[in-house]
């Protein structure tokens, strides 16, 4: 079984970074660079995991966190 993690980061350097670590662990790698897009991610595709950044341009990751749950 292949898990689907999800990253919601802004940042363009960290999520390269992230995504090359886990691919290389045979994760499926899915990304949102905000909170909105995130939730609509999540709906979508249930991921197993999610890593979260808290500073997003949109709303926060504590709000994403909030929807979420």
């Amino acid at each position: 079984m292949k898990y689907k993690i999800l990253y919601i980061e802004d940042n363009p350097d960290n999520m390269t970074l992230v995504k090359r670590a886990l691919e290389a662990r045979g994760y499926e790698f899915l990304w949102a660079p905000n909170g909105l897009q995130g939730i609509e991610i999540v709906e979508a595709q249930h991921p197993d995991v999610i890593l979260l950044d808290i500073n997003l341009p949109d709303i926060d990751g504590y709000e994403v966190a909030r929807r979420l749950r």
